[in-house]
Protein backbone atom coordinates (compact mmCIF):
# COMPACT_ATOMS: atom_id res chain seq x y z
CA UNK A 1 0.00 0.00 0.00
CA UNK A 2 1.55 3.49 -1.06
CA UNK A 3 1.87 5.65 2.24
CA UNK A 4 4.65 4.31 3.67
CA UNK A 5 4.59 5.37 7.15
CA UNK A 6 0.55 4.78 7.70
CA UNK A 7 -0.65 5.56 11.54
CA UNK A 8 -1.70 2.04 11.42
CA UNK A 9 -5.73 3.55 10.61
CA UNK A 10 -6.45 0.78 8.47
CA UNK A 11 -7.70 3.15 5.98
CA UNK A 12 -4.40 4.15 4.39
CA UNK A 13 -4.71 5.95 1.33
CA UNK A 14 -7.63 6.51 0.69
CA UNK A 15 -8.20 9.02 3.60
CA UNK A 16 -5.56 11.43 1.91
CA UNK A 17 -4.36 13.88 4.53
CA UNK A 18 -5.50 12.87 7.57
CA UNK A 19 -5.16 12.33 11.68
CA UNK A 20 -5.66 9.55 13.20
CA UNK A 21 -6.23 9.97 17.16
CA UNK A 22 -6.51 7.25 19.86
CA UNK A 23 -7.88 7.30 23.28
CA UNK A 24 -6.76 4.74 26.06
CA UNK A 25 -4.49 6.12 28.82
CA UNK A 26 -3.77 8.99 27.08
CA UNK A 27 -4.62 10.23 23.82
CA UNK A 28 -2.09 10.08 20.98
CA UNK A 29 -2.01 11.11 17.08
CA UNK A 30 -0.92 10.86 13.94
CA UNK A 31 -0.91 13.08 11.20
CA UNK A 32 -0.58 11.63 8.09
CA UNK A 33 0.02 14.31 5.44
CA UNK A 34 0.63 12.77 1.85
CA UNK A 35 0.98 9.63 3.07
CA UNK A 36 3.28 9.88 5.37
CA UNK A 37 3.54 10.38 8.98
CA UNK A 38 4.74 14.06 10.19
CA UNK A 39 6.93 13.92 13.50
CA UNK A 40 7.68 17.46 13.45
CA UNK A 41 11.28 18.60 14.09
CA UNK A 42 11.64 16.86 17.77
CA UNK A 43 9.28 14.20 17.31
CA UNK A 44 6.63 15.50 19.40
CA UNK A 45 3.88 16.33 16.63
CA UNK A 46 1.54 13.48 17.75
CA UNK A 47 0.89 15.17 21.03
CA UNK A 48 -2.67 16.07 20.79
CA UNK A 49 -3.58 15.10 24.32
CA UNK A 50 -2.34 18.00 25.65
CA UNK A 51 -4.06 20.78 23.59
CA UNK A 52 -5.73 22.67 25.97
CA UNK A 53 -9.47 22.51 25.68
CA UNK A 54 -10.51 23.76 29.14
CA UNK A 55 -8.42 26.51 30.67
CA UNK A 56 -10.04 25.97 33.76
CA UNK A 57 -10.75 22.10 33.88
CA UNK A 58 -8.11 19.69 35.79
CA UNK A 59 -4.29 19.49 36.35
CA UNK A 60 -2.41 17.13 34.00
CA UNK A 61 1.12 16.02 34.28
CA UNK A 62 1.81 18.22 31.99
CA UNK A 63 1.64 20.99 33.87
CA UNK A 64 -0.83 22.53 32.37
CA UNK A 65 -5.61 22.43 33.09
CA UNK A 66 -7.95 21.29 31.28
CA UNK A 67 -5.49 19.07 28.21
CA UNK A 68 -8.12 17.06 25.94
CA UNK A 69 -6.19 13.64 27.66
CA UNK A 70 -7.70 14.56 31.37
CA UNK A 71 -11.16 15.74 29.99
CA UNK A 72 -11.67 12.78 26.78
CA UNK A 73 -8.63 10.36 27.98
CA UNK A 74 -10.73 6.60 28.84
CA UNK A 75 -9.84 7.81 33.01
CA UNK A 76 -12.47 11.01 32.21
CA UNK A 77 -15.12 8.97 29.97
CA UNK A 78 -15.14 6.16 32.82
CA UNK A 79 -15.16 8.48 35.56
CA UNK A 80 -17.82 10.69 33.94
CA UNK A 81 -20.17 7.11 33.43
CA UNK A 82 -19.68 6.84 37.07
CA UNK A 83 -17.45 3.71 36.49
CA UNK A 84 -13.79 2.55 37.76
CA UNK A 85 -10.97 3.07 35.27
CA UNK A 86 -8.50 1.00 38.06
CA UNK A 87 -8.06 -1.64 35.53
CA UNK A 88 -9.13 -0.21 32.51
CA UNK A 89 -6.59 -0.93 29.57
CA UNK A 90 -8.75 -2.00 26.59
CA UNK A 91 -12.21 -3.02 25.37
CA UNK A 92 -10.77 -6.98 25.08
CA UNK A 93 -9.48 -7.08 28.94
CA UNK A 94 -11.29 -9.41 30.91
CA UNK A 95 -12.01 -6.94 33.58
CA UNK A 96 -12.32 -3.84 31.87
CA UNK A 97 -15.01 -1.56 32.44
CA UNK A 98 -15.05 -0.59 28.92
CA UNK A 99 -17.62 -3.50 27.83
CA UNK A 100 -19.96 -2.08 30.97
CA UNK A 101 -20.21 0.91 29.61
CA UNK A 102 -21.03 0.60 26.18
CA UNK A 103 -23.75 -1.67 27.59
CA UNK A 104 -24.60 1.48 29.16
CA UNK A 105 -24.68 3.70 26.10
CA UNK A 106 -26.65 0.63 24.37
CA UNK A 107 -29.18 1.16 27.50
CA UNK A 108 -29.67 5.11 27.18
CA UNK A 109 -27.96 5.76 30.35
CA UNK A 110 -27.72 9.09 31.13
CA UNK A 111 -24.61 9.35 32.61
CA UNK A 112 -22.72 7.55 30.18
CA UNK A 113 -24.14 8.89 27.37
CA UNK A 114 -23.12 12.73 28.62
CA UNK A 115 -20.22 11.65 29.13
CA UNK A 116 -19.20 10.54 25.85
CA UNK A 117 -21.10 13.63 24.37
CA UNK A 118 -18.97 15.99 26.87
CA UNK A 119 -15.82 13.58 25.02
CA UNK A 120 -17.15 13.90 21.50
CA UNK A 121 -17.43 17.66 22.09
CA UNK A 122 -13.73 17.96 23.60
CA UNK A 123 -12.13 16.03 20.78
CA UNK A 124 -14.08 18.35 18.30
CA UNK A 125 -12.58 21.61 20.25
CA UNK A 126 -8.73 20.36 20.08
CA UNK A 127 -9.28 18.65 16.46
CA UNK A 128 -10.68 21.86 14.64
CA UNK A 129 -7.65 23.73 15.64
CA UNK A 130 -5.61 20.87 14.22
CA UNK A 131 -7.87 21.30 10.86
CA UNK A 132 -7.71 25.18 10.93
CA UNK A 133 -3.62 24.60 11.25
CA UNK A 134 -2.63 21.80 9.06
CA UNK A 135 -6.26 21.24 6.51
CA UNK A 136 -6.77 17.61 6.72
CA UNK A 137 -9.78 16.52 5.12
CA UNK A 138 -10.45 12.98 7.46
CA UNK A 139 -9.99 12.13 11.04
CA UNK A 140 -9.75 8.43 11.89
CA UNK A 141 -11.42 7.45 15.68
CA UNK A 142 -8.84 4.79 16.97
CA UNK A 143 -8.25 2.97 20.12
CA UNK A 144 -11.34 2.96 22.65
CA UNK A 145 -12.61 5.90 20.48
CA UNK A 146 -12.92 3.40 17.31
CA UNK A 147 -15.51 1.67 19.71
CA UNK A 148 -17.84 4.41 20.16
CA UNK A 149 -18.06 6.63 17.30
CA UNK A 150 -21.85 6.05 17.24
CA UNK A 151 -21.67 8.15 20.54
CA UNK A 152 -18.53 10.18 20.09
CA UNK A 153 -19.32 11.89 16.19
CA UNK A 154 -22.02 13.66 16.50
CA UNK A 155 -21.19 16.28 19.08
CA UNK A 156 -17.73 16.45 17.20
CA UNK A 157 -18.53 17.20 14.30
CA UNK A 158 -20.85 20.12 15.58
CA UNK A 159 -17.89 21.26 17.35
CA UNK A 160 -15.93 20.65 13.99
CA UNK A 161 -18.36 22.59 11.77
CA UNK A 162 -18.74 25.99 14.57
CA UNK A 163 -15.00 26.23 14.95
CA UNK A 164 -13.03 24.81 11.45
CA UNK A 165 -13.16 27.89 9.43
CA UNK A 166 -14.78 27.79 6.04
CA UNK A 167 -16.36 24.58 7.64
CA UNK A 168 -19.37 24.83 4.84
CA UNK A 169 -16.87 24.52 1.98
CA UNK A 170 -14.80 22.00 3.33
CA UNK A 171 -16.29 18.65 4.27
CA UNK A 172 -14.62 17.01 7.15
CA UNK A 173 -14.86 13.27 7.27
CA UNK A 174 -14.76 11.53 10.62
CA UNK A 175 -14.53 7.80 10.59
CA UNK A 176 -13.72 4.77 12.70
CA UNK A 177 -10.56 3.38 12.31
CA UNK A 178 -11.11 -0.41 10.79
CA UNK A 179 -8.37 -1.61 12.84
CA UNK A 180 -10.09 -0.72 16.20
CA UNK A 181 -8.24 -1.21 19.16
CA UNK A 182 -5.28 -3.26 17.56
CA UNK A 183 -4.67 0.04 15.28
CA UNK A 184 -1.73 1.45 17.57
CA UNK A 185 0.24 -1.54 17.99
CA UNK A 186 0.31 -2.56 14.61
CA UNK A 187 1.57 1.04 13.75
CA UNK A 188 4.29 0.88 16.23
CA UNK A 189 5.15 -2.55 14.69
CA UNK A 190 5.03 -1.04 11.12
CA UNK A 191 7.02 1.51 11.83
CA UNK A 192 10.17 -0.25 13.54
CA UNK A 193 10.32 -2.48 10.63
CA UNK A 194 10.03 0.73 8.13
CA UNK A 195 13.28 2.09 10.74
CA UNK A 196 14.96 -1.21 10.26
CA UNK A 197 14.71 -1.19 6.39
CA UNK A 198 16.09 2.14 6.07
CA UNK A 199 18.57 1.55 7.85
CA UNK A 200 19.65 -1.24 5.60
CA UNK A 201 19.20 1.36 2.79
CA UNK A 202 15.59 -0.93 1.71
CA UNK A 203 12.42 0.89 0.85
CA UNK A 204 8.97 -0.80 1.73
CA UNK A 205 7.35 -2.62 -0.85
CA UNK A 206 4.51 -0.39 -2.15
Amino acid sequence: MPGSQSSGSGTGARDGDYVYVSGEIGIGAGIVVDGRLFRGSRGFAREIGHIVVDPGGPPCACGGRGCLERVAGQEAILAAAGLSAAVATSVGHSKSPLPELLGMLDDGHTAATAALSDAGAALGIALADVINVIDVDTIVLGGIYAQFTPWLVGPLQREIERQVIGASERAVTIRPSALGPDAAVRGAATCVVQQILAGSGSSVAS
